[in-house]
Parts: structure tokens; C-alpha cells; sequence
């Protein structure tokens, strides 16, 4: 072999995969899409599994390029013999990924053999940190997993609750923290359309390991006074398998159980339920929820904090405590719409999950090093600051940043990303370093203030877009001095180009505008998204430019669609109330859903839309996403607004804020945009009327937004040539 072709064909990257067991479970199924990816890099994969009794390892040897079962006891002993026999198996290991909770534990009992400084080191976990640290046990096993998760470069979950109590606890600082959604086998056959009308029986499945925490013991009280029959059928073994069997012999033979044991596929059993069955004590993100969700199937679930996070992507009916199931069963039997609604929507939320070419944080820690150096290119790649986030759980502000993102990206390629935001652990799937905007009663985090004082050592410097410069109240203008002002300061001052995308400034009360106007001035590109900002700080470094949310309008329209006849109404609170028109407004509309955009902090909705009575309250799922059916909205939040207008509806915004006004007026759609506190209500529901009955007036709602879309799509590749630019001359 030639010089050349040794230098052209390096060695494979040598990964050893640890892990307690394996008995099926979402651990197992996400690690499946890792070795996949990892494959595709030509990594030598070694997986090391430590105790005895798997009955889910031959399902992963094709995965890898070889197994080892160590074969230790499950006991304390067993957790030393496993610690010491591992260390051989490890000594060739460029990276190491250590797949749950037991593996962490039997790594740190050793860390400074098992887990050198110079060997890259990935840890996920797969429950919460407060679920399994408790009692005695559960708390000397996390002395151990403390000392492992410090070896870990980075460190994973499938949950943002887990990713917070893993900053919380002290396990891993936030930037060693990163979301990773648990991946999906792709299922290739059609999906099967759910039952309609009202069901005379309802059918229901659970798969998973039988443990306590899965909550099958619970069968007998939740069954209880429920009417109509169940038909429930359980995919799985384990230790709780006996006390269940006990379980259902106390349930009514009105319903029936069947026990399927081990299943090599589950997707025909889910394509034969209604829903699925989760009525488990705790959970993360289980991947159950997923392949249901993947198949067009909601789930009936116990209301702890994993599901009612997930619950508000849709798809999940929460059952309050230890109560009866009969109201839900009930329900739910008599609801064809939810169960259409289920399986149209859906399968879109997760396919990405199914897709292997999806970037993977944890497969790119682990391939970072060739050769046991670290990569080049990655060592000296660009770096961009991004200021002034706030948080992904407001599906506005979330979009922003992502459409920041999106265009840094484009511009840049997969450049190294900060990112400066009130709510960063929000933010943890971006693959970036996300520090805290909020100061405490401590003062600002001082990786934070590092990264201020020392702004000149990146490339570039990139503020979101949105409305947060302002202070129109007091409340207002002490958010904007103690977290948005420093940022802009130290922005007014960097060396490096900086650039602040298309903003709404102000209003600018109690003697802000003077400072806002002559710091925006040092700024070298300000983008403003509305005209009444570029008149009240106009300068030379001033630029009118369309919203950033605005670029996915126009290709979402879906002309001569069919159109719901029932019209949507979402609203907020404005400055603490909600206009008295409002209300009248929607006893005009007669029968309305409603739909809830923000949920986060100071910007809940939810007490505002519990004032209405819609006829059901629409999920992000169903109403958000392109290619369904097309509403009429009357939406408060701007971005609720453009979202909408995004996935095809027809809007009419009714807004509380310049910025609104603006991104209406540039997607030429301006009389549809209202003063939601001086406008008539009568005009606003003739207007649902007629777009919901005319479809003249349709066409030309669509006509204007396609006009408009020439000269948005061309002010956003303004903005990703100049962005090349600035990084250019950096």
C-alpha cells in the first residue's frame, strides 16, 4: 500500500458502546438508530453488555461489529465485577458511549481507568434523575453516576424536564447538555385508517417492559365502573409479570386482557388499537408513545410530567391521579374526529424521528476525533454569537431563533453557534452552546458575562429577530435594562461585524430612546420589520426588511383547498386583560375552536382562552402543520398569525404591536390586520364569513400573498449574502 492510501483510508474509528442490558425498551430501540449512524461513518463498533439475563441482545448483533457479554451478577458484587472486567475491553477505545443509568453507574466506580482524559466520553440518560435517585439505593448509585457524568464531554436525554434537573442537580453544566430525541425504525407499510363512527368497544394496547413503573397493577381500579367493554392487549415480560396476571383476574369480564409476551412487531398490534395504553407511575419520552404516534395513534396516559410535556405537541388524553377511566373511555369512544384528527396529524410530528440522516448530537461527539486527534476543521471553524433569545416553548420566539439559525446555516454552513437566550435549556436540540440571559439574585451566570466581555473572539455577532427592545411599561423597560440592554451594549462595542435582524424597536418610554437610538447607531446592520421603528430611530445603519417568519408564508398557501366551516379564534391577554370586543367578537362567530400559541412564563395564554367557549381547543399538531385542512383564524399573537398563514389557513390578526402591522403590510394582506384595541367586531366577523364562504375572496387573499412573495424571498437572500459577508471580512 502506497503513502497516498494509507493517508486516504485512516483507520476506523474504534467506538465502544456500554450498557447494563437489554431487555427491549426505548433505550434499546434509540440505540439502534446511533449504531446506524454510526455505521455510515465506518466507525468499528464494540458493544459491551455488563450483567446477565438479556433477552434483547441477538437483535443488536447485526447492529454492530461485535458484542461482548460480560455476563456479571446483578447484585453489588456483581456492579465490581463488571467495573474490572470491562477495563480490557476499553483499553483500544478511541470513544466511549454509555447508553443508561446502570453503565453509568458501573463506569464511575472507576472513572479515572475507565474514562481517561484523552478518550471521548457520551453519556444519555433515559429517566428522569429524580425518579431514579430515589431512596437509599437509588442515592449511593448516584454518587457513582455523578462521577461519570463528570468524564462526559457530552451528555444526553430524550426529555427537556430531564435536561433541566440533570443543570439543576448538578450532574453536567448547561453546555454539556443537549437534547436528542430517541430515534425511530422506519416502519414502511401503509398506514391503517382508524375505526370511525362511535365505538361499541375500545381497544387498546400497551407495550413495554412489565415493571412497577409501567402502572399495569393499577388495572383493576382504573377499569373499575368503566361501562363500555375494553378490549386491552399487553406486549411485553418482566418482573411484574405474575403480580399483573393477578391484577387482571380482578377485572370485570365485561373487558378483556390478553397477555402477548415478547413481540418482534409491534406495528400491526398498534394499526389494530384505537389508542394506546400508558398508564405508567413515571416515564421520559417513551418511544412507544412514538412508534403509536408514527402509526397515526394517540395514547390514553396516566397525567405525570412526561406526558403532560408531551401532550402539548397533541395526541395524548392525560387521566387525572389513580382515577377511573370511565369518563375518558366514555369520551373518547364517542370522539371520531379526535381519532381521524390523531391520525392525520400525527405521523407528521414523527417522521423526523425515523429519518437516520437527521443530524445526530451524539454521533458527532463520538466521531469528533480521528485517529485520536481532534479534528482539524472543527478545531478552527468560525464561531457566531447569537443574542437576545428567548425561549422555544413560546412557538413565536422559538421560531425566530430557528429561522436565525436557518439562515446562519445557510450562509455559513454548520458553523459553531452560541447562543445567549432566557430559557436556553428550550433551545438544547440546535446543537449549540445556549447560556442564560436572566440574571439571578446572584447576578448574570459568568459564562454569560465572559462571553460579553470577551465578544471580539468570535466571527460575528447576530441578533434574533422579534420585539423585545422596548418599554412601553415599566415592567417593560426593567426587563429590556436587566436582560436585553447588556447584550446590546456589549454588541454597540464588539470589534467584530454585527448585525440585529428584523426588529420592532420601542415604543420607547421613561428616557430609553436616547440610549436605544445611540447604541442601535454602533451597531453596523439593524433590520426593522415595520415602518413606525424605521421613523422613530432612523439612521444610516437602518434597514427595512420583512419579518423573518414571514419567508414561510408564501410557500405554505394551499389555493382551492377545502375549508373548515368552523372558524378559530386564539387570543391573549394585552397589558393584563382582554378587550371586552374580543368576547363580542366571538358570540358574532356563533360556534369557534380555539387554539393556545404560548404557554411559557409571563406569556401563558391559557388563562386568557380559558375565558372562551370554543367547541374544542385545537393542539399545536392539528393546526400548525401544512397539508391538512385550511381554517379561518383570528389569532392576537403575530406569530401565531404567521404561523398559521404558513401551514395554508387564512388570518386576520388582530394586533397589539407595530410589529403586526408591518408583517401583514409586506405580505400585502394589510386589510386583514386590526388594532385588537380599537377594532369593530362586527367588521372582523363579516370578514370570517366571507372568507369562509367566498372563495373569489380567498383567491385573492392567496393572489396578494403571492405577489408579495417575490421581494420576501429576495430580502432574505439579501440577508444570507450579507451575513456571508460579515464573516468574510471578520
Amino acid at each position: 500500500m502506497s503513502a497516498f492510501d494509507q493517508h486516504a483510508s485512516p483507520r476506523a474509528r474504534k467506538i465502544t458502546i456500554v450498557a447494563p442490558w437489554f431487555f427491549g425498551g426505548g433505550a434499546q430501540a434509540a440505540l439502534v438508530g446511533i449504531l446506524r449512524r454510526l455505521s455510515a461513518t465506518g466507525a468499528d463498533t464494540t458493544l459491551i453488555v455488563l450483567f446477565s439475563g438479556s433477552t434483547g441482545v441477538d437483535a443488536l448483533r447485526p447492529e454492530v461489529n461485535r458484542v461482548v457479554e460480560l455476563n456479571c451478577a446483578k447484585s453489588i458484587a456483581g456492579v465490581f465485577s463488571a467495573s474490572r472486567a470491562i477495563e480490557p475491553h476499553l483499553a483500544d477505545a478511541d470513544a466511549v458511549y454509555s447508553l443508561m443509568r446502570g453503565s453509568h453507574v458501573v463506569l464511575g466506580m472507576r472513572p479515572t481507568k475507565l474514562l481517561p482524559g484523552d478518550r471521548t466520553f457520551v453519556a444519555s440518560f433515559h429517566q428522569l434523575p429524580s425518579a431514579d435517585s430515589a431512596g437509599i439505593g437509588g442515592k449511593l448509585e448516584d454518587f457513582f453516576v455523578r462521577r461519570a457524568a463528570r468524564r462526559a464531554q457530552r451528555i444526553t436525554a430524550p426529555s427537556r424536564r430531564a435536561l433541566k434537573q440533570l443543570a439543576d442537580g448538578g450532574y453536567a453544566d448547561q453546555d454539556r447538555l443537549v437534547y436528542e430525541p430517541n430515534t425511530l425504525a422506519l416502519v414502511d407499510s401503509p398506514l391503517v385508517a382508524p375505526r370511525t363512527g362511535e365505538l361499541a368497544s375500545v381497544r387498546l394496547l400497551f407495550a413495554g417492559r412489565l415493571t412497577s413503573q409501567k402502572g399495569l397493577d393499577r388495572l383493576p381500579g382504573l377499569l373499575k365502573d368503566v361501562d363500555r367493554p375494553v378490549e386491552l392487549r399487553i406486549a411485553g415480560t418482566g418482573p411484574e409479570e405474575q403480580r399483573i396476571r393477578e391484577a387482571i383476574a380482578e377485572i370485570s369480564d365485561r373487558h378483556s386482557v390478553t397477555l402477548l409476551g415478547e413481540i418482534d412487531d409491534v406495528t400491526p398490534h398498534i394499526d389494530w388499537c384505537d389508542a394506546l395504553f400508558m398508564p405508567s407511575r413515571t416515564e421520559l419520552n417513551p418511544v412507544f408513545l412514538w412508534e403509536g404516534r408514527q402509526r397515526g395513534r394517540g395514547a390514553i396516559t396516566s397525567d405525570i410530567p412526561a406526558f403532560e410535556d408531551l401532550s402539548q405537541d397533541g395526541g395524548i388524553v392525560l387521566v387525572p391521579g389513580n382515577a377511573s377511566l370511565a369518563p375518558v373511555i366514555r369520551a373518547f369512544a364517542q370522539d371520531s374526529v379526535q381519532r381521524r384528527t390523531w391520525f392525520e396529524n400525527l405521523p407528521d410530528l414523527a417522521r423526523p424521528l425515523a429519518d437516520l440522516t437527521h443530524p445526530s448530537p451524539i454521533v458527532s461527539a463520538l466521531t469528533r476525533e480521528v485517529d485520536g486527534r481532534i479534528d482539524v476543521a472543527a478545531a478552527t471553524e468560525r464561531q457566531v454569537l447569537v443574542l437576545h433569545g428567548y425561549s422555544a416553548e413560546n412557538a413565536g420566539d422559538g421560531l425566530l431563533v430557528r429561522e436565525t439559525m436557518d439562515i446562519i446555516r445557510e450562509a455559513l454552513g454548520q458553523i459553531s453557534v452560541t447562543l445567549i437566550a432566557s430559557r436556553p435549556e428550550t433551545f438544547s436540540d440546535l446543537d449549540v452552546l445556549a447560556l442564560p440571559a436572566n440574571p439571578t439574585k446572584r447576578g448574570w451566570d459568568s459564562r454569560t458575562l465572559h462571553t460579553l466581555k470577551t465578544i471580539d473572539d468570535f466571527d460575528a455577532v447576530i441578533a434574533v429577530g422579534g420585539g423585545y427592545l422596548r418599554a412601553g411599561t415599566i415592567i417593560e423597560a426593567m426587563k429590556t435594562a436587566l436582560v436585553h440592554a447588556p447584550q446590546l451594549l456589549a454588541a454597540s462595542r464588539a470589534g467584530v461585524p454585527t448585525l440585529y435582524l428584523p426588529q420592532s424597536v420601542g415604543p420607547a418610554r421613561f428616557g430609553t430612546r436616547r440610549w436605544l437610538r445611540s447604541h442601535l447607531a454602533k451597531i453596523d446592520r439593524v433590520m426593522v420589520r415595520d415602518e413606525r421603528s424605521l421613523a422613530e430611530f432612523a439612521g444610516p445603519t437602518l434597514q427595512r426588511v420583512p419579518d423573518l417568519a414571514t419567508a414561510a408564508v408564501a410557500e405554505g398557501r394551499l389555493p382551492d383547498s377545502e375549508i373548515e366551516p368552523i372558524p378559530v379564534l386564539s387570543i391573549r391577554a394585552v397589558h393584563g386583560r382582554v378587550n371586552a370586543d374580543i368576547y363580542r367578537l366571538a358570540s358574532l362567530l356563533g360556534s369557534y375552536d380555539g387554539y393556545v400559541q404560548s404557554t411559557t412564563g409571563g406569556n401563558d395564554d391559557r388563562p386568557a382562552a380559558s375565558t372562551l367557549s370554543p367547541v374544542r381547543t385545537l393542539e399545536r399538531g392539528e393546526l400548525m402543520v401544512g397539508g391538512k385542512t385550511v381554517r379561518v383564524v383570528v389569532a392576537v399573537r403575530l406569530h401565531a398569525a404567521l404561523m398559521a398563514l404558513a401551514a395554508g389557513h387564512y388570518v386576520i390578526h388582530l394586533s397589539y404591536e407595530r410589529k403586526g402591522f408591518g408583517a401583514f403590510s409586506d405580505l400585502g394582506i394589510d386589510p386583514w390586520v386590526h388594532n385588537v384595541n380599537r377594532f369593530d367586531p362586527a367588521r372582523v366577523s363579516q370578514q370570517v364569513q366571507v372568507l369562509l364562504s367566498d372563495p373569489d375572496a380567498r383567491a385573492e387573499y392567496d393572489s396578494r400573498i403571492a405577489a408579495a412573495a417575490k421581494q420576501i424571498h429576495a430580502a432574505r437572500a439579501d440577508i444570507i449574502t450579507y451575513v456571508r459577508e460579515m464573516a468574510a471580512h471578520a
